[in-house]
């Protein structure tokens, strides 16, 4: 006969500034397809890139670079050009515009392993993320209150 113990293993809370930012991406991703961007946002790099979030609010999300767009998911991917880790407090410290990704890099709380340009993945990212949005009609409205909701969780 098994006997059934309940685990007493915390779980593991995310942060929901950053499941706000990042949960709307993995949907719209995995729905509509990869996510557009320019070649100079993308600087001719592919590849699959971690973003590693420290902390025990923290968590990893994997993002997918390829030449037709972005994808992003959750969890980890096994094969990741590189990886970029901080802090979420980081992270929202520079989705807000209290700090720059090169400030953020140059003192140790971005860092990066594997190849260098993946960090500055997180900088368009967030550059795009601080920008108005260039969308047209409903798809305006939706990023905006997607940005409205992420700041709201974010705020101290």
């Amino acid at each position: 006969m098994v006997a059934c113990v309940a685990s007493t293993m915390p779980v593991m809370a995310i942060h929901p500034g950053l499941t706000r930012f990042f949960d709307p991406l993995v949907r719209a991703t995995t729905w509509g397809g990869p996510l557009p961007q320019s070649r100079d946002e993308s600087a001719g790099f592919e590849g699959e890139v971690n973003l590693e979030f420290t902390g025990d609010d923290g968590w990893t999300w994997h993002c997918i670079i390829a030449p037709e767009g972005v994808r992003f998911r959750r969890g980890g991917g096994m094969q990741p050009v590189g990886t970029v880790s901080m802090k979420p407090d980081t992270f929202f410290k520079l989705l807000r515009g209290d700090t720059s990704f090169s400030t953020a890099a140059m003192t140790g709380r971005v860092r990066t392993r594997g190849d260098g340009h993946v960090g500055m993945m997180v900088g368009v990212m967030v550059a795009r993320f601080r920008s108005p949005p260039a969308e047209k009609g409903v798809v305006r409205v939706f990023s905006r209150f997607w940005k409205a909701r992420v700041l709201s969780a974010i705020e101290e």
